[in-house]
């Protein structure tokens, strides 16, 4: 179940399912919200095995997707790599591997993404 707070929830919900299926993940249960008061551009949290939360700084529509396809990978990492047991902090942030992995695959999923937004397979409506 995806659930929006703050957003449009209709294309955000179909911009979940394409990540998920381009992810090869089932689409788990989501809450996706704004927050307006946050300094990263998106964060993901695994509240148990299966169920996530993605928050997103308020931002233009395209940065915030973009945000939302980095934070998706997350959310596979959670699910297919335990990410929860091997996060590790202190870690520099461009070393970490989830971060390596996620910045490179965001630009695969939002450039699908647009393809198909500009073949009218996914729509705002």
């Amino acid at each position: 179940m995806i659930t929006t707070e703050g957003l449009d929830h209709k294309f955000i919900e179909k911009c979940v399912e394409h990540f998920c299926d381009l992810l090869d993940i089932t689409v788990p249960n989501i809450f996706i919200f704004i927050d307006d008061t946050m300094k990263v551009l998106g964060a993901c949290y695994e509240n148990e095995p299966g169920d996530y939360m993605i928050t997103l700084r308020d931002q233009a529509d395209g940065h915030m997707i973009l945000a939302l396809a980095h934070e998706m990978v997350h959310v596979k990492q959670f699910m297919c790599n335990s990410l929860s047991n091997t996060f590790d902090p202190t870690i520099p942030y461009n070393e970490r591997w989830w971060e390596i992995e996620a910045c490179e695959k965001e630009v695969v999923l939002m450039t699908s993404l647009i393809n198909k937004v500009l073949d009218g397979t996914i729509t705002k409506d």
